[in-house]
């Protein structure tokens, strides 16, 4: 009985899934636009970034238990929409400072250029679920968000 309830329930989800693209893509804009960039949010906003690559490490972990069964679809699913929206709330809360600092050079072009591209990447999400799928380049974007963020919160805080 319970499995059969969490087939139907993954069935539906993935049957939303251009809902979810959409409203991915319009909850990132909206974190650039409405946060207030205070340092209680920038402390809060590291203290996420850190938890979650304590949940990224030990993943294969906490998954082991769900292997097999019907929630193991849903428990993957909901752990990368949980690290897509700190990606969009890491990159989106950075990149006003970013461009702020903005100090001409080749350099400086390159790594606004590359936080500019996980931005995107982080609202995009066909181009975010298949870098989900491959986990090295996964760590390596998590990495690249929790760099720039705390690039950025350090000072705040």
């Amino acid at each position: 009985m319970n499995a059969h309830w969490l087939e139907r329930l993954n069935a539906l989800l993935f049957r939303l899934r251009h809902v979810w693209a959409v409203g991915s893509f319009s909850l990132g804009l909206a974190s650039y636009f409405l946060v207030e960039r205070q340092p209680w949010l920038a402390a809060v906003l590291t203290a996420v970034l850190v938890a979650t690559w304590l949940v990224l490490i030990t993943e294969n972990i906490w998954l082991r238990r769900f292997r097999g069964t019907p929630m193991e679809q849903v428990a993957q699913g909901a752990l990368k929409l949980m690290l897509q929206g700190v990606h969009q709330e890491a990159f989106f809360f950075s990149l006003p400072f970013v461009v702020l600092q903005w100090s001409g050079g080749a350099e400086y072009f390159l790594f606004t250029g590359l936080v500019v591209a996980g931005a995107l990447v982080s609202i995009i999400d066909p181009l975010y679920f298949r870098l989900a799928g491959h986990r090295a380049w996964y760590f390596g974007f998590h990495a690249w968000a929790l760099f720039v963020a705390l690039l950025v919160l350090l000072p705040l805080i």
